[in-house]
């Protein structure tokens, strides 16, 4: 308006916080989903993940690590609110609203990690006063749900497999190509997870996995100063791979 220019020419964001400031909160709850998505697989459309009983322990363990991270970025963040609202009345100059700031125990309550627990439902023990027949159907139904829910989580194992599995073959293929300790450390920790997840008990991934272990127990050094053992490696994802009926680029 101040240049003519209609209200719907343009929007404008105003920064109330310093660059950065906020980052370590980001990057704590980012950790904390990782965690979750790595252990919960997906249970049916709604949202919901499970947790395999096997899979328990490293949850338990990862989750209170990253929630303390969490908590403790979160901490720092509320010992710097005032300064950081101090640097953006100087950056912001005219623009600085005080409305912008709440309290800092205000500010304390925006933040927070809860994990909700469900039941898995028991067809066998459905009971509803309702007519046989129609007893039967929800059962049928119930089973039809879960059968796909195990079978959404499998597959959703297999993805991640045949995505670590491209990653060797895509760098260790090439003998010029660099790469980071994580294409191999990534692969191991699936192979250590999937035994965990593996909620429908799927024996050809058991055996797909036996066979990835023989890559991820290489060191990423030995495999950067041996050409040999590299072909190797690629060679063997690229058999995995194969087996699972993944055709690799010509």
């Amino acid at each position: 308006i101040k240049h003519g220019a209609s209200r719907d020419s343009g929007a404008f964001i105003k920064n109330i916080l310093p660059d950065g400031a906020i980052d370590p909160v980001k990057k704590a709850e980012a950790k904390v989903r990782a965690v979750h998505y790595r252990w919960a697989l997906p249970w049916g459309t709604s949202g919901i993940r499970i947790l395999p009983s096997a899979a328990w322990d490293d949850y338990a363990r990862e989750m209170r690590e990253a929630r303390e991270e969490f908590d403790a970025a979160v901490g720092q963040f509320l010992l710097e609110y005032d300064s950081h609202r101090a640097t953006a009345q100087v950056k912001l100059g005219g623009m600085f609203d005080p409305g912008d700031y709440p309290s800092v125990e205000e500010v304390r309550t925006k933040f927070g990690v809860h994990v909700g627990w469900m039941p898995i439902a028991d067809t066998a023990d459905f009971r509803v006063d309702l007519p046989d027949e129609i007893q039967l159907e929800i059962v049928r139904t119930m089973d039809d749900t879960v059968a796909e829910s195990t079978k959404a989580a499998t597959a959703e194992l297999y993805k991640r497999f045949s995505k670590a599995l491209n990653n060797i073959v895509e760098r260790l293929s090439d003998p010029d190509k660099a790469f980071h300790d994580s294409l191999v450390t990534n692969l191991k920790d699936l192979c250590d997870a999937i035994p965990k997840l593996n909620v429908a008990g799927d024996d050809e991934l058991v055996r797909l996995v036996k066979e990835a272990e023989s890559i991820a127990a290489v060191e990423p050094d030995d495999l950067r100063m041996n050409e040999r053992m590299r072909g190797e490696a690629a060679k063997t994802a690229g058999d995995i791979l194969a087996a699972m009926g993944i055709a690799l680029p010509a």
